[in-house]
This record gives C-alpha cells, structure tokens and sequence, in this order.
C-alpha cells in the first residue's frame, strides 16, 4: 500500500481530525507519517496606520508561533505510542512551497486549509490547489519501478 504518507497539521481542531485520519490510515496502511507544519510570514493586513505596522507585524508573529507549538503537540499526542516511524517537520516561509517540498517525496498528501487564509493577493488559490500544482507527478525516467500497478492495487483494495 502506502509507504510514505505526509499530514499539514496547523493548531485549529481540523488540524488535529486531520492528524487523527493519517494516524488511523498510517496504521491501516503500514505507511511511516510524516507531519508538517509551515509557519507562514506574518502579513499585516493595510487596514493599520503605518505607526501601528511593526505592533501588529509582533502580535500576528507571536499568534503564528503559537500554531507552530500546538501543531508540534497535536502532532505528538496523536502519534505518541501509536506509531513507531513518524517524524515531525517544522519550515518557515510560504506555506505552499514548503509543504510542496516535502510532498514530492510522500505516496499520500493530506492537506487542510487554514481557516484565515489571508487575501487573495497574496494567496489566489486554497493550499490543496498551489500543492498539486507545484508537486509534479513523475515523468519518464523518474517514476518508481511499478507505481502505476501499486496505485491500481491501492484504489482497489480501498474500494475507490
């Protein structure tokens, strides 16, 4: 079945229903989990004065980071005494290209959105979309020897 699966956990409770599917599908599977959490820059919204900037920019960075450390907890309190390979990862920057780093070596990505996202400027497409459109699928010559068939065994035996 699987042998690589990878989970976007963030703080929020889908964050931790999220977790508790992988957990669950890693154990069915026999798949090693992976989770992962970006922290995203903190983006001041244009609303504030400009003297309020750097204030703002200080209490969204603190709100982040508290994210970062839940999503670390939810991540180990799942996992804890369930499963023997998982391995945490923590990046910053842009959360799709760092979730995109880590997906192209997964067999399954489970992804979640955030409930605030940001604005479309900056963010035009849900996290799921930017994923699979930076992760490319294997070409000729890159592919694993006999993926395709494992996939087709795969979908069957879950009923897909």
């Amino acid at each position: 079945m699987f042998r690589d699966l990878l989970v976007h956990v963030d703080g929020s409770q889908a964050g931790r229903r999220r977790m508790q599917f992988a957990v669950e599908l890693a154990i069915r599977t026999g798949a090693r989990l992976n989770g992962i959490h970006v922290t995203a820059p903190a983006e001041v919204p244009p609303r504030y004065k400009p003297s309020r900037v750097d204030e703002v920019a200080a209490d969204l960075s603190a709100k982040l980071a508290l994210d970062a450390q839940a999503a670390a907890a939810v991540f180990s309190e799942e996992s804890a005494g369930r499963l023997t390979d998982a391995c945490w990862f923590e990046a910053e920057g842009d959360v799709d290209q760092g979730i995109s780093n880590r997906a192209r070596y997964a067999d399954l990505v489970i992804l979640g959105q955030y409930e605030w996202q940001g604005s479309p400027e900056t963010h035009p497409l849900p996290i799921a979309h930017s994923v699979g459109l930076a992760v490319r699928p294997p070409g000729p010559g890159r592919a694993r020897r006999g993926a395709a068939e494992r996939a087709r065994k795969n979908c069957d035996r879950l009923g897909w």
